[in-house]
């Protein structure tokens, strides 16, 4: 089994920058959708996004469900 990163991130620039330094990372700007993958996948790291464009939810909303 791989060590799946998941980030959650809606900045193009940042998702670049971690992009170009962890090669099994999933990444979405979306909320709702970082839960889901929660529910269905183990992951060893985790990066949130405290500014999300998608306000009021942002990352510290994903890290109430852990």
């Amino acid at each position: 089994m791989r060590d799946r990163t998941l980030l959650v991130e809606d900045d193009p620039v940042r998702v670049q920058w971690f992009r170009d330094r962890y090669v099994d990372i999933d990444v979405t700007g979306d909320v709702d959708e970082a839960i889901r993958w929660l529910l269905v996948y183990r992951y060893a790291t985790l990066f949130l996004d405290h500014d999300l464009f998608t306000d009021p939810k942002v990352g510290r909303d994903v890290a109430k469900l852990l």
